[in-house]
């Protein structure tokens, strides 16, 4: 078997390998790459003599023979110095690089200038120079640090560090770059903690505050692993207090990592199972893998009483996904969880029994009893356990509301799921309107405002669907009146912490910031507080950008019929989309407002324009069939239709041409009613009264409380038969002569 070309050597070698046989892989190497580059064109043969030397080094590796990896490194690296038309870059991010510097320590440092050596042949890597001799020292600096060479590590962060910072002016350096490698190297070198301060306040000067802030807590996250360096995990946590803020929405990315295993080794105990039980509540399935091996770890610790790391077990068994999680997690590379510890023992020991609800309610029947035997009476027993017996149906609304606002109160909970299932329960003992009366403990930190306030919007027709129909508009202003006050303290728990650099844990994510602008904006602006509203979206994008803030400003212009603005803001909605996607804002919705405000303006060509981006968005991107839109796109050009038809009717008409078999099929009553809106416009009133008349007929086949008031389109049909009437006159006013018959 011969293999004659390079990819066919490389596949029979690994076939080799595979069967265990390296002498005839590395004679394939030797005997088919000879005949390959005597027959090969002179440029390719240095790719060729690079590949060959690379499966040298992988056989090489495989076998762990310490000799032939030095061998295979250091022909690779001849083929680096005398092949210049190597095509270096293709080489850089060999996963065989990667292996070896992390799992052979003692082959790493020659694997790393090797790496480097690929990169100084890449001409293309010009401007990151300055940056690679950063990386090339960084890894040095692990690789060092990893044999135990303490003074060698030192002094090659050190080294990494200085190419920053001595970098010329046609480098490539930005915050990133200082970030990355102090997450790397802090730990070696924390006595460089200031060069860092002082290049990551120049490169962020120019943010803005929102981003400012965000950076210094991941500065203030490098500054406490610098004092942990030096003096400890207890000195570490006193410094960490800007460190443990999220700067995720929904409160990850928290530095749990560090902080909670600094906690264990303070011995502080009772404070990081607090710690672990309010990432496992707020994380869910996603939390930090490393908590559910903390927790376990403390289960099996027989001195460790905590009855956070027990409520923990209750918590997970909320629901099966995280309950599975933590169990995966606990093994521990041992089959019989059960078997780790006695406290395993007791909480698993029906685990290889029972499946699915069973083994749930077994868990946290457990769970509660260990927790309850080392904490009785604590509020957060309680809390979950109302939760576990409601679920279950052990209780009514009536009890399942008293005893949460009783544990609720005695625990100082304020959380913002707490708290939405306190209003749920209290809605079904007493009803909404009552419930919306009664007093409730607030949120204390800008998530949880966030999330309360937004699930209040998103659950809004569930929460009023048992109000009376002839009460639901003082439920549902009830309703708005608590969404906007929670977005309004959110605001402030976040533009406290923006402005002081304090507050809590939750206040810190510029983009936490956005939301919480963006849904007070929403509520403003349906309020009709339009200039309030623009300023928060503005705020919110300086925080942290996406399209729902342009779509929202847009609606605040509309409603002060600043129609340029909308033009503009749209203009900006249209490009940030095409950069970062379009989110939840579809052309389809917003074009509608875009093409009435350039009717309005009498800006007629660029409703044409408009029209070009949306058929070809909806082409590429929405991958439309054109012989059957979705209702939104089928809408959204009848919009365009309509607008079009007064100044440019050849063009309305031609695309209604296009349409009117969909129209006529259609079951959206927005879509007629711009249909009726283009033929009014076009003069042709008959066939506008028909599709007025057509809105009014699917108006009424809606459920009573989904009506809207049809007094605007029995104007418009009166109108039409008016204008018709008329234009028949005019019609019979303006014959010729010559048609005397008629």
């Amino acid at each position: 078997m011969r293999a004659h070309s390079l990819q066919a050597i490389g596949r029979l070698q690994a076939l080799w390998m595979n069967a265990g046989a390296p002498a005839a892989a590395r004679a394939v190497l030797d005997s088919d790459g000879a005949s390959l580059l005597a027959v090969a064109e002179p440029d390719a043969r240095p790719d060729i003599r690079m590949r060959l030397a690379q499966y040298r080094l992988q056989i090489a590796y495989n076998l762990r023979e310490d000799e032939a990896i030095q061998r295979g490194i250091a022909e690779m690296r001849e083929v680096i110095d005398k092949e210049p038309t190597l095509r270096a870059n293709e080489y850089l991010r060999l996963h065989t690089f990667e292996t070896i510097e992390r799992v052979l320590p003692a082959h790493a440092v020659d694997v790393i200038e090797l790496r480097h050596a690929l990169h100084c042949a890449v001409r293309e890597r010009a401007a990151f120079r300055a940056w690679d001799e950063a990386e090339r020292q960084r890894r040095r600096a692990l690789a060092y640090k990893r044999l135990e060479a303490n003074a060698d590590a030192i002094a090659a962060a050190n080294a990494s560090f200085d190419a920053l910072q001595n970098a010329a002016a046609d480098q490539t350096i930005d915050t990133n770059s200082w970030l990355q490698l102090s997450n790397f190297l802090i730990a070696i070198a924390p006595d460089r903690l200031p060069d860092i301060e002082r290049a990551i306040t120049r490169l962020t000067a120019d943010l803005t505050r929102p981003k400012r802030r965000e950076m210094g807590v991941r500065v203030a996250r490098l500054a406490a692993r610098a004092v942990y360096a030096r003096e400890g995990a207890s000195a570490a946590l006193a410094a960490s207090d800007l460190a443990h803020h999220a700067l995720s929405e929904d409160g990850g990315d928290d530095f749990i990592e560090y902080e909670l295993p600094w906690l264990i080794e303070a011995g502080r105990i009772d404070d990081a199972g607090q710690r672990a039980f309010f990432d496992l509540y707020e994380r869910e399935s996603q939390l930090w893998q490393g908590t559910a091996r903390i927790i376990h770890d403390r289960l099996a610790e027989s001195s460790d009483t905590s009855a956070w790391w027990a409520l923990c077990v209750m918590l997970a068994c909320r629901q099966d996904a995280v309950l599975n999680r933590l169990i995966a997690l606990g093994r521990a590379n041992q089959w019989k969880l059960q078997a780790r510890s006695p406290v395993h023992g007791e909480l698993f020991a029906k685990l290889d029994e029972l499946r699915g609800t069973e083994l749930r309610e077994a868990i946290y029947t457990a769970a509660c009893a260990l927790a309850e035997q080392r904490a009785p009476g604590h509020p957060w027993i309680a809390r979950l356990s109302v939760e576990h017996d409601a679920r279950v149906n052990l209780i009514d609304s009536e009890t399942e509301a008293a005893r949460l606002a009783d544990a609720i109160e005695r625990g100082g909970i304020n959380d913002n799921r707490s708290l939405y299932t306190l209003l749920t329960a209290r809605c079904k003992a007493v009803g909404l309107l009552e419930a919306l009366k009664l007093p409730a403990p607030q949120p204390t930190n800008g998530r949880g405002c966030y999330f309360h306030a937004f699930t209040l919007q998103t659950e809004q027709d569930a929460l009023v669907a048992d109000v009376p129909f002839e009460s639901r508009s003082e439920a549902i202003a009830g309703l708005e009146r608590l969404k906007t006050a929670f977005y309004e303290q959110g605001v402030a728990h976040a533009e406290h912490f923006l402005e002081t650099g304090e507050g809590h844990p939750y206040d810190g994510s510029a983009h936490l910031y956005s939301l919480l602008c963006w849904g007070l904006a929403i509520c403003y602006t349906e309020a009709k507080r339009f200039p309030e509203a623009i300023e928060l979206h503005r705020r919110g994008l300086d925080a942290s950008p996406f399209c729902e803030h342009y779509a929202w400003m847009i609606e605040a212009h509309q409603g002060m019929k600043d129609y340029d603005a909308v033009i503009e803001t749209g203009e900006h909605l249209w490009h940030f989309s095409m950069k970062r996607g379009f989110g939840n804002e579809s052309p389809n919705i917003y074009i509608s407002q875009i093409v009435k405000a350039l009717w309005q303006l009498d800006r007629d060509d660029e409703i044409l324009i408009w029209l070009e981006r949306l058929v070809q968005w909806q082409r590429k991107t929405a991958e439309v069939d054109e012989s059957k839109l979705p209702d939104d796109a089928l809408y959204a050009r009848m919009v365009v239709a309509a607008n079009l038809a007064n100044m440019r009717p050849t063009e309305a008409t031609a695309l209604w041409e296009g349409l009117k078999g969909q129209v006529t099929a259609t079951g959206d009553v927005t879509v007629v009613a711009n249909a009726g809106t283009m033929f009014d416009r076009l003069g042709r009133f008959d066939e506008a009264q028909a599709m007025y008349e057509r809105v009014l007929g699917m108006n009424e086949q809606r459920p009573e409380h989904e009506r809207f008031d049809p007094t605007y389109y029995e104007e418009q049909i009166a109108s039409c038969r008016e204008r018709a009437a008329q234009q028949a006159q005019s019609a019979t006013a303006r014959k010729p002569w010559w048609r005397f018959w008629q």
